[in-house]
């Protein structure tokens, strides 16, 4: 083999490389840009309520899920926020179901005995009520310490399920 013929062979190879490196390249950017949308869509996620924002709190405690209580459900970061008096935070679940809280002090002369549920119960830090509906699933605790918690299951999951964060919430 001649001087020109080693060349032309070698340069045969060079475009099947560059294709090669080139199809590498896209499969790397197409797994990098999968992994950002998901984690984008998929918060991260803690087990406490930012200290920052429980020390602006103030007229009540705040109570959250003791840690290793709720394995199903996880705080989202983002939805925390603190105005006006109330406390709002949201938990997720890996079914897509969700938790909505609301935590604020018991108003003035507000009548508990006046609430209605398909269950109400003393837990260790207060009285509990629960309403399962077809549409969503509500509990409620008003604690001794004058707090009154509101939790919002948009898709139901259940007066037992309820029951069990009810009883898991603990002054943090």
């Amino acid at each position: 083999m001649d001087e020109v013929e080693k060349l032309t062979v070698k340069h045969a190879r060079w475009p099947k490389r560059l294709i090669a490196g080139a199809l590498c390249l896209i499969v790397l950017l197409v797994v990098v840009t999968v992994v950002l949308l998901v984690t984008r869509n998929h918060p991260q996620v803690s087990n406490d309520i930012p200290r920052s924002v429980t020390q602006q709190v103030q007229g009540f405690k705040v109570y959250f899920p003791k840690p290793g209580s709720l394995t199903s459900f996880s705080l989202v970061p983002q939805s925390v926020s603190y105005k006006y008096g109330v406390l709002i935070f949201s938990m997720s679940g890996p079914t897509g179901k969700s938790l909505i809280f609301t935590e604020e002090a018991i108003p003035a002369g507000y009548d508990i005995s006046a609430l209605q549920a398909d269950k109400q119960y003393n837990n260790l830090y207060g009285q509990a009520f629960i309403t399962d509906g077809t549409n969503r699933t509500t509990g409620a605790l008003f604690t001794q310490d004058k707090t009154w918690i509101l939790i919002n299951a948009p898709q139901p999951i259940g007066a037992n399920q309820m029951q069990q964060i009810l009883d898991s919430l603990a002054p943090q």
